[in-house]
């Protein structure tokens, strides 16, 4: 549960996670409370900060109890005062996303400590509305690259890209997939009516025990060596001797063939691997960041952690406790491409596999060091909306891809950018008339 106020303390902690000093933060205005204080289960389960301040809005701040000669880094949202630099004014503007307040050394400059905030856009639903454009964008360059590769082979073990910006990248599109309600109810529905095969198997029983006979079972009265012996006044024993049978006994135990569900099934395999697959993954990133030095390593670990938690939990359910390792990959199954449930995993596995092998630069912008840039993000989901209109409305010259990504030394980068000009050609008729038109992105 959250709660709001008007005052709140941040602590700022060094790489060693040692107090440094208290930042005092106080709204400057008359308005209604919007301080916002997560409790630790709900920042964890969003990955945002604790402490949360609105998009468009003024606060004071005062630092406290400061270990060392220490100074508040300025920056264009954090203001300190010129007269006394131990306070100052927060204005958050447009900006949304991680804020960090930076300790830096007074003499030196070089930063000390840091204090974490998120600033919430008031227009548009944070937690769902970031996750479902970040979707959108990483399906529509996964359907492109996809029509790209469909003709090829594809990599059914990717290279993931190892730069600090590509490991984010990666990052958000796993934790704005994994935590979406598509791929929560896509499990749960294979869970709740799952693909399931007739397994048969033999079950040993006692002779006394009353059970259906077949063919085999007149096999086993007669061959089966080990036997037990029927008294002469048994009725089975007075119809053998009628049949000049001398050896008066039947096998001890005779071999009955059944039939039942198993889960053990190739598609149920697939399910169980794209999970660990993903755990792997977010375990790959977490070693490479780690050798990395980034702003803010401390969120994207606490997002990363979230993560497996939820996979490990998934991984843990009775479901997948007997279903075995996978061999061999069914892609090819009419229960992946088909099924609701298993559609959804499979897509899913494609799309991030896919998106693995891309750069993109633009992406910085919206959510690099940690940050959640609502505002750029809006605007290249919207670019991909616009798209999409021009795709269906005209006959485009050449291939969508080629004109979105460009190769480069590190393989596949999407040329969204702000900033960086963009255009799309196509063309259509009208009253036999031809017609060029061009779709534009940041046109000078």
């Amino acid at each position: 549960m959250s709660a709001t106020t008007r005052e709140v303390s941040v602590c700022c902690l060094d790489e060693q996670a040692r107090l440094c000093g208290i930042l005092r933060l106080v709204q400057s205005d008359r308005k209604a409370d919007s301080i916002r204080i997560l409790s630790t289960q709900e920042a964890k389960q969003y990955g945002e900060e604790k402490i949360q301040l609105q998009e468009g809005c003024s606060y004071d701040f005062e630092l406290q109890e400061v270990h060392g000669k220490l100074r508040v880094q300025a920056n264009g949202v954090v203001k300190p005062s010129s007269l006394r630099p131990e306070i100052g004014r927060i204005e958050t503007g447009v900006e949304t996303g991680l804020l960090q307040v930076v300790l830096e050394d007074e003499k030196t400059g070089l930063p000390i400590a840091r204090g974490s905030v998120e600033v919430l856009p008031t227009k548009i639903n944070y937690r769902q509305d970031y996750r479902g454009m970040l979707t959108f964008i990483a399906d529509e360059c996964s359907e492109l690259l996809f029509n790209v590769w469909a003709n090829t082979r594809m990599r059914l073990a990717p290279k993931y890209k190892t730069e600090p910006q590509n490991l984010q990248r990666q990052l958000e599109f796993l934790c704005a997939e994994l935590n979406s309600s598509r791929f929560l109810a896509a499990i749960q529905r294979i869970m709740t009516t799952p693909h399931q095969k007739l397994e048969t198997h033999w079950e040993e029983r006692n002779i006394s025990r009353p059970c259906k006979t077949g063919r085999n079972f007149a096999r086993q009265v007669s061959s089966t060596t080990m036997r037990v012996r029927l008294p002469a006044e048994h009725s089975i024993s007075r119809s053998m001797a009628a049949q000049g049978i001398s050896d008066l006994s039947l096998p001890a135990t005779v071999l009955f063939r059944k039939q039942s569900d198993s889960l053990d099934t190739p598609e149920n395999r697939f399910v169980k691997y794209v999970l660990a697959h993903f755990r792997d993954v977010l375990k790959r990133i977490y070693i490479l960041l780690k050798q990395h030095r980034t702003e803010d390593r401390q969120r994207l670990f606490r997002n990363i952690n979230h993560l497996q938690e939820l996979l490990n939990e998934l991984l843990s359910r009775d479901f997948f406790k007997g279903i075995s390792e996978i061999h061999v990959l069914p892609l090819g199954s009419p229960v992946l491409q088909r099924k609701s449930g298993y559609r959804e995993i499979f897509l899913t596995w494609l799309k991030l596999d896919i998106e693995a092998q891309l750069s993109w630069k633009g992406g910085d912008d919206v959510y690099g060091a940690g940050k959640r840039d609502m505002a750029t993000l809006y605007e290249y989901w919207l670019f991909f909306q616009l798209y999409r209109l021009f795709r269906d409305k005209f006959e485009l010259t050449a291939q969508p891809a080629r004109s979105l990504f460009e190769q480069t030394h590190g393989g596949l980068n999407l040329r969204l950018k702000v900033n960086e000009p963009l255009g799309i050609k196509g063309i259509c008729v009208r009253e036999a008339r031809r017609l060029n038109v061009r779709f534009h992105y940041n046109l000078t």
